[in-house]
């Protein structure tokens, strides 16, 4: 977990990049970071894992959802909103209790 000073810092980067790259640029930039994790996920089920590659562009993608979150003023409590949803719809569907 991050502390709040930590969070801040990320808030204020990700508000300095979009401002000196532009929003429009930093989106194309998240999709392209999450095409990278994507593709190092799938050499890692084609049995060529490398996780080093993996959480480097875990973190990338971290960065990235960053930008998107003040590009788009994404709220905390908005977002954990969708990931109860979200479990609570996976817990339905794999018969997981509730």
């Amino acid at each position: 977990m991050i502390s709040h000073r930590e969070k801040e810092k990320l808030y204020q980067f990700a508000r300095e990049i979009i401002l000196a790259n532009g929003g429009e640029k930093q989106q194309i930039k998240a999709a392209e970071e999450l095409g990278e994790l994507q593709q190092e996920m799938l050499k890692a089920v084609d049995g060529r894992p490398d996780r080093d590659a993996i959480v480097e562009e875990f973190a990338d993608v971290i960065v990235m959802l960053w930008q998107i979150r003040v590009m788009f003023g994404i709220t905390r409590p908005e977002i954990e909103k969708w990931i109860d949803a979200k479990l609570y719809r996976t817990r339905k569907k794999f018969n997981l209790g509730l």
